[in-house]
Formats: structure tokens, C-alpha cells, sequence
């Protein structure tokens, strides 16, 4: 139930600690809030925070969000084009733009930053944590680039998908990348129980990612996902050649089962399964094991175009897709979306089963255009999709309106897809939520705003341009 936990592992007595109000289990089970401080809505005193990372030139762009659960530590990866100051130190760019990783303790307090990139344009695209709080941040890097370690490493003048982990307190364990003289991306990274990484991105022509070289077909870009154990070390790598491809993310249950998440057009093949897009771009569901067999494939889409981006995957193996789609309707099963209008994007949320068939499907949007971007499960499995929209939309009974061009939401939802609470942030310029994230039944956003824009009960100011911001929120 929401708000619940069975803290006393007791089944005959189901959830019977309420998480929101409980001195000994604030948020999770067994965390009482330090000091003897009360918890309310599932947060110790300071847990209800946001932090801007900007400065007064250039901009800076909050791309996602991690934290380990057993401190609470909180890690925002995200890109910059001119300096940034935190935590007493400060990052030049090197070139057009690199990417950065900050760390925040539980209460939002900075603990460290790091400088990914060199003399091109470089992005941060995605972090995770594993069980032992070692951080993995998934980047796209051109040419000759620092990865971390504050020494370059060589590449070649296209981009390359890379791969950096470091410890809790910010020193570069090891890192990997791979490319060839056309362009590889990176776009997504998780790990499972047992600390194992896992890389989604795309490529073109011919790249050995580690086990040999892979070839994306003569058509256009491949998807890729990676595998490395804990200590780096290639294990695998799947492919989706034959047409044009991306994975962006994949999450992994509690049993190792695998939802990769990605797009594509034409026609491409997974292990052995060929699959045909419907329209120009269509969405592309893959399960995978721990080892990177296929379990299963699947297309869905219409005659426009259609982008799922994230994915979370719960304890039982049912997925949670988000992204957009611009063809008049789209169907998950027998539940079809009908698009608000017919020229622009409006925001999907699905739920596949662990065989990868459909549960349910929501749609969200205006008469413009509207996008989800990110997707994050919570202890009590409520269902938290952040995205951006414009001009006044329904979620559920709650209708948000934006206060300018583009604002940030997070939407919660329940495991039957039904919508238990709205949220809303920006001001007058462009705001986006990039990434979500959870920590116990609390929520991280993150993503960029411009001027002055609320998150939670705290005001964040740009100091110049778009600022990157991270937010802990509570349920």
C-alpha cells in the first residue's frame, strides 16, 4: 500500500508501518531520522531540498539523478559550457561542452565534483549506484578526453561511448570507452544485484566494445547494450543491427531479468528476431538475462513516431516505459492513446508485464508539444514519470498549466496506472525535468530551469542562463 512497509517481515500482518510518520522507519524500514528529528511525508528534517549548479555565464543542464540507499547520498550527472563552482572546487570546460558528476550527502549538502570531457563537445547521459555506493556515469566523449581520472585518454575525432565508476568519495576506480571514426553514443547505465554494469547506446559501422567487432549494417545505427563486471571487465555485448536503432535505458529485477528500452526505424534484428517499425520511428522492447540472452522483443508503435527513452523495472519484473509519441493513436494492448492533437508529441507512460505484453498504458498532453523523459519506481512501488510540457494539461484530476514556454512535471501513479499526485516546476522561461530518480519513497528530479522556479518548498535562482538543479522531494 502507499506510505506502507512491512518493516516486521511479517506477511500475516501485511505493510503495517506507515513510512510517512514513523520515528524508527522514516522513508524505509529501520531508518529512524537522526537526533531524534521527526519525519514527516517520509523525510528527516533537511531531506526536503534542491540545489542549482550553474554559474553566471554559459549553461548548465541537470541530465540525471542516483543516490545509495544505505546513506543517502545523492549524485546528479548533467553537462556544462563555461565554469562551474561546488563543493570548494572549480570546473573549466575544456571545449564546447563536458559533462560533470556532483555528489550531495542526504541532506543536499556538496561533497565533491568531477570533469568529464576534452577539447570537443562531450554530455553526460546517464548514472547509476550499485549496492556498494560505487558510482557509474555513462558519458558520449569526442576525441582525446579526460574521464574522470584527470588524465586524457586517447580517441578518435567522432564520438565514443564511455563508460567512468568512481568511489563514494570521488576517486576514478576505472573507466572504458569505445568508437571508431563515425559516431557511438552512450545513453544509459544500471547494474544488478550482483554489481554487474550495464552500458545502452548506439553505433555505427563497425565497433569492438570488448568481446570482438560488431557490425551495424549498412543502413544506419545499430543499439547496443555492454556488459562489464564490478571491476570493468567486459562480460558481453548485444546488438540491433539491420536498421536504425538506439537503446536508451534497461532496468533489471530482483530474479537478473532484463527491459532494455530504445527506438528504431526499418527493419532490425535482436538475436535472431527480426522486427519491422510501423511508422518512421517506432518504440522497441527487448528482455534480456543477466548474460545477454534475448528472452523476448517487441515493437510498438503507429504511422508517426514514437520514443521511449526510460525504463524501471520492479522487484517482479514488470516494466515502466515513459516518452512521447506523435502518431494520431498509439495501442499497448487494448489500451490505445489518442494524441491531443495531430502534429505534436504528447507523454506516455506504459507497464509491460515481466513477458513483455502490455498492462496498461497512459497518455498525457495538450495541443502542443509535450515529452517524458525519465521513469523511477519507489519502495512502496509507486510509479513517479517526469517529462516536460506546455500551456495547460490534465493529469488525472489535476490539471497543471506552465507559467512560460516549457515546464518541468512529475506525475505519480500507482501500479495500476492510476495518477495519485501532479507536480509542476518552472517559471517563465524554459524548465525541464530530465531525470528521476528514488530514494526509499522519496523522489529526485532533476534537469535545468532559467530565473527563479520552486522545488519542493525551496526557491532556487539561475545564476546565469539555464542552471542544472537536483531536488529530493517527498511522496
Amino acid at each position: 500500500m502507499d506510505g506502507l512497509g512491512d518493516c516486521d517481515m511479517n506477511a500475516a500482518n501485511g505493510c503495517e508501518t506507515n513510512l510517512r510518520t514513523s520515528a524508527t522507519s522514516c522513508g524505509v524500514c529501520g531508518r529512524a531520522c537522526p537526533g531524534g528529528g521527526v519525519c514527516t511525508n517520509g523525510a528527516c528534517p533537511g531531506e526536503d531540498w534542491a540545489r542549482a549548479v550553474g554559474s553566471a555565464i554559459g549553461d548548465e543542464f541537470g541530465v540525471a539523478a542516483a543516490a545509495t540507499a544505505a546513506t543517502g547520498d545523492v549524485y546528479l550527472v548533467g553537462d556544462y559550457d563555461a565554469s562551474l563552482t561546488l563543493a570548494g572546487m572549480n570546473l573549466t570546460v575544456s571545449g564546447i561542452s563536458d559533462a560533470f558528476v556532483a555528489a550531495f550527502d542526504a541532506v543536499g549538502t556538496p561533497r565533491w565534483i568531477r570533469r568529464i570531457g576534452g577539447a570537443s563537445e562531450d554530455h553526460g547521459q546517464g548514472i547509476a549506484v550499485d549496492r556498494m555506493g560505487n558510482v557509474y556515469v555513462v558519458t558520449t566523449v569526442t576525441g582525446s578526453a579526460d574521464l574522470g581520472g584527470g588524465a586524457p585518454v586517447a580517441g578518435g575525432t567522432s564520438g565514443a561511448l564511455a563508460v567512468s565508476s568512481f568511489t563514494p568519495a570521488g576517486t576514478l576506480r576505472w573507466s572504458r570507452r569505445a568508437g571508431n571514426s563515425i559516431d557511438t553514443d552512450g545513453l544509459g547505465v544500471t547494474t544488478d544485484a550482483a554489481g554487474n554494469v550495464y552500458v545502452t547506446g548506439r553505433f555505427t559501422g563497425s565497433v569492438d566494445f570488448g568481446g570482438g567487432a560488431l557490425d551495424a549494417g549498412t543502413v544506419g545505427t545499430a543499439g547496443v547494450i555492454v556488459s562489464y563486471d564490478n571491476a570493468g571487465t567486459f562480460r558481453w555485448a548485444l546488438h540491433a543491427p539491420g536498421g536504425r536503432a538506439s537503446f536508451w535505458d534497461v532496468g533489471f529485477d530482483a530474479s537478473g531479468n532484463g527491459v532494455i528500452a530504445g527506438t528504431f526505424s526499418g527493419s532490425v534484428t535482436v538475436s535472431g528476431m527480426a522486427l519491422s517499425a510501423a511508422g518512421s520511428y517506432d518504440i522497441l522492447t527487448v528482455g534480456v538475462t543477466t548474460t545477454g540472452t534475448r528472452r523476448w522483443a517487441r515493437a510498438w508503435g503507429s504511422t508517426g513516431d514514437e520514443y521511449a527513452f526510460r525504463v524501471a523495472v520492479d522487484t517482479t519484473g514488470e516494466a515502466y516505459l515513459s516518452g512521447r509519441f506523435l502518431s494520431p493513436s498509439i495501442a499497448f494492448g487494448t489500451d490505445t492513446l489518442t494524441n491531443a492533437a495531430s502534429t505534436t508529441s504528447d507523454v506516455f507512460v506504459a507497464s509491460l508485464t515481466s513477458m513483455g505484453d502490455a498492462r496498461w498504458a497512459r497518455r498525457f498532453g495538450g495541443t502542443t508539444d509535450d515529452g517524458g523523459t525519465s521513469i523511477a519506481i519507489d519502495t512502496t512501488h509507486v510509479v513517479h514519470a517526469g517529462g516536460w510540457f506546455r500551456g495547460t494539461v490534465p493529469f488525472g484530476s489535476t490539471s497543471l498549466t506552465s507559467a512560460g514556454l516549457t515546464d518541468g512535471f512529475l506525475v505519480s501513479l500507482g501500479a495500476d496506472g492510476t495518477v495519485r499526485r501532479a507536480r509542476r516546476f518552472g517559471a517563465a522561461s524554459n524548465d525541464e525535468v530530465i531525470g528521476v530518480a528514488t530514494l526509499g519513497p522519496s523522489i529526485l528530479v532533476a534537469g535545468d530551469f532559467n530565473a527563479t522556479a520552486t522545488f519542493g518548498s525551496t526557491p532556487l535562482t539561475s545564476a546565469g542562463g539555464a542552471d542544472a538543479f537536483i531536488a529530493r522531494l517527498p511522496p
